[in-house]
């Protein structure tokens, strides 16, 4: 039916492109999306302990300390950050901020 309304081509796929060309990763990028990884990581064992799992408060201790580290080692670079590396990083923090041990 809806061949008949014009839209030629059905049943044949077009190839998608971005409309914007994505840029190479940096190795800033790398460090943001390992850190944002192991926020997520934090935020989930976190949930888990909040629930009663005390099992998880060794992990939670030594990923506070990775969280640390890691953010210290980028906030080394922030000079070089673009403001969407920036605004990534606020973000990052602000789903981490209510987490805290």
């Amino acid at each position: 039916m809806l061949c008949a309304l014009g839209l030629g081509g059905c049943g044949q796929e077009t190839p998608t492109q971005p409309a914007v060309p994505a840029a190479p990763l940096t190795e800033l990028d790398r460090m943001i999306n390992e850190y944002e990884r192991v926020v997520d990581d934090y935020v989930k064992v976190f949930k888990r302990h909040q629930e009663g799992d005390m099992s998880v408060i060794m992990r939670l201790i030594e990923d506070e300390d990775t969280i640390k580290q890691m953010a210290a080692k980028i906030q080394q670079k922030s000079g070089e950050m673009n403001a969407a590396q920036t605004q990534r990083m606020a973000a990052i923090a602000a789903k981490k901020a209510p987490y805290v041990l």
